[in-house]
């Protein structure tokens, strides 16, 4: 794996149903490639920096990954806004 093309939880919103998948987002093309399956092609969807999050979990030592959420219709990803703690 390389520096630049880090693993990304992608997790696809097509009308009322979410699904998971696994990808490699492209920093400097600005591009995630996620695979469709067993001995099939990738498929690619556009990606704004500012629309993948650090997702924390697990208990005692803390960890992360990074997290896409993606429209299957326009094929880009989605501003997901947390709302901070008070």
């Amino acid at each position: 794996m390389n520096a630049l093309t880090p693993k990304v939880e992608v997790r696809f919103y097509d009308k009322n149903r979410v699904v998971k998948k696994k990808g490699k987002w492209d920093s400097q093309r600005g591009l995630i490639e996620v695979k469709r399956g067993f001995r099939k092609g990738s498929e690619v969807y556009y990606a704004d920096p500012e629309h993948i999050y650090i997702e924390y979990y697990g208990f005692g030592n803390r960890k992360w990954k990074l997290v896409a959420h993606v429209d299957n219709a326009t094929r880009e990803t989605i501003n997901v806004s947390i709302p901070k703690k008070r």
